[in-house]
């Protein structure tokens, strides 16, 4: 069948072809690493649709007046991990950062060039993390300090190596700080304090405690400790004599 062609088109505006009797919007977001271009599609059995759509998604992401020549940033930021930064962290450290590019900057931003990307772009990125998905601060900062610890490396490359001269999350605002910030921390009033003792520390009809850890919370109380503190805690680690205890592990 032969191929519909309109008028050729610049890189990032699409162009629309007809094969196997669908219509194809054919946009080039980017570069792979080895040269090819790389392009994002949408097809559908009508022209106008398949138009449509394509023009959307142009729209959306702000393609129009763009040109995607180099690498994405999701696959620059797949070399960066698995070259640097798989030898850097601890798997755990490795996988909760992999996690974080995988699920909120690929789908969102990753299409885009090294080149093209822009302090708008992270920040239309943190905004609808925040404000639309409803992530907390400290969820909405790793995706941050993702970014930022990418771009930061790459401006410790050599010249000839680096593609950007600039770090566009350092303009960037992460939101929700403000109101983190106004939340007040909760505590335990004396009256409560003293309620919690005596339930912990009662005991039943044959005088035996009814709960067998109540010196722990009450130690809890006095001390406030963290539960992991309190977790590692050894015997060594309780001066007795003095009335002291050591926090060396948690």
């Amino acid at each position: 069948m032969a191929n519909y062609r309109g008028k050729r088109r610049d890189n990032g505006t699409g162009c629309l072809t007809q094969s196997g009797g669908k219509y194809i919007m054919k946009i080039q977001i980017g570069e792979y690493e080895n040269g090819l271009p790389k392009y994002k599609t949408f097809s559908s059995k009508s022209r106008a649709d398949a138009k449509r759509r394509g023009e959307e998604f142009l729209k959306t992401h702000n393609l129009s007046d763009r040109s995607y020549t180099s690498i994405t940033l999701g696959d620059y930021m797949d070399s960066w991990m698995f070259n640097f930064k798989r030898n850097e962290l601890k798997p755990q450290s490795y996988d909760k950062l992999d996690c974080t590019i995988r699920i909120h900057i690929k789908p969102e931003i990753g299409y885009l060039s090294m080149q093209s990307i822009t302090t708008k772009d992270i920040q239309n990125l943190l905004n609808k993390k925040y404000k639309e998905e409803g992530l907390s601060y400290s969820s909405v900062k790793k995706i941050h300090d993702a970014l930022n610890a990418c771009f930061e490396f790459n401006l410790a490359l050599s010249p000839q190596e680096r593609i950007l001269s600039y770090n566009p999350c350092r303009a960037a605002v992460i939101p929700g700080k403000q109101k983190e910030n106004s939340v007040k921390e909760k505590h335990f009033t004396e009256e409560e304090i003293l309620k919690i003792k005596e339930v912990v520390d009662s005991v039943d009809d044959k005088g035996r405690k009814i709960y067998p850890y109540g010196a722990a919370y009450i130690f809890l109380l006095n001390t406030g400790l963290r539960l992991s503190e309190f977790a590692a805690l050894d015997k060594s680690d309780i001066d007795f004599e003095n009335k002291c205890v050591f926090i060396r592990r948690m």
